[in-house]
């Protein structure tokens, strides 16, 4: 799906990804040709190898949005978590801005770690299966709602929730939100 200004997508790929951490990311060599826009959007995304540290989850490729960079370079935002037992793993959000082939792609940004200890989900809900995360990407900015755990709050219950904020500064995304106290990995 190529957006136009602002879009906001909901949980796709929920099933499917096989890729098992950690792992190390398979860039391509490659001169970002304009074409690669079209590319990029036949990339199969749950056979990539994701630098994410899962211990012995998989990943899960939870949402791929398209979007052209300021620079008019294409670019493919993508969530991937670690697949908990309980639905609520922590997140991985990747800019990627080229593919020579559908499983073979060049990694410009990675905007969150797992060892971040966000898990995507809404201001209201963690993420799991049932309850969808929101990402909205523009030309300039990305946010992420995201929940995290304070003190010994269990992996239930969520305590501290927030949304992230990347903006476009002509290079690269630079966070701009101020992130709430929260328990990290």
């Amino acid at each position: 799906m190529r957006c136009a200004g602002r879009a906001t997508i909901a949980a796709l790929f929920l099933a499917g990804a096989t890729a098992v951490c950690p792992a190390s990311l398979v860039a391509a060599q490659s001169s970002r040709a304009a074409d690669s826009g079209p590319l990029l959007q036949r990339v199969e995304w749950s056979r990539i190898s994701y630098p994410v540290t899962c211990f012995e989850l998989p990943t899960l490729v939870n949402g791929v949005e398209y979007e052209a960079l300021p620079s008019h370079t294409p670019a493919a935002i993508v969530l991937v978590t670690c697949n908990a037992a309980d639905g609520a793993g922590e997140g991985t959000l990747f800019v990627f801005d080229d593919a020579t082939s559908t499983t073979q792609v060049h990694l410009l940004q990675t905007l969150l770690r797992t060892a971040d200890g966000w898990v995507p989900g809404t201001v209201h809900k963690p993420f799991s299966r049932r309850a969808p995360y929101f990402l909205t990407v523009s030309p300039k900015a990305i946010e992420l709602q995201v929940a995290g755990y304070r003190g010994n709050a269990p992996r239930c219950c969520a305590n501290v929730f927030t949304t992230l904020v990347w903006k476009w500064d002509g290079r690269r995304y630079v966070e701009r939100s101020t992130e709430p106290h929260h328990n990290t990995a």
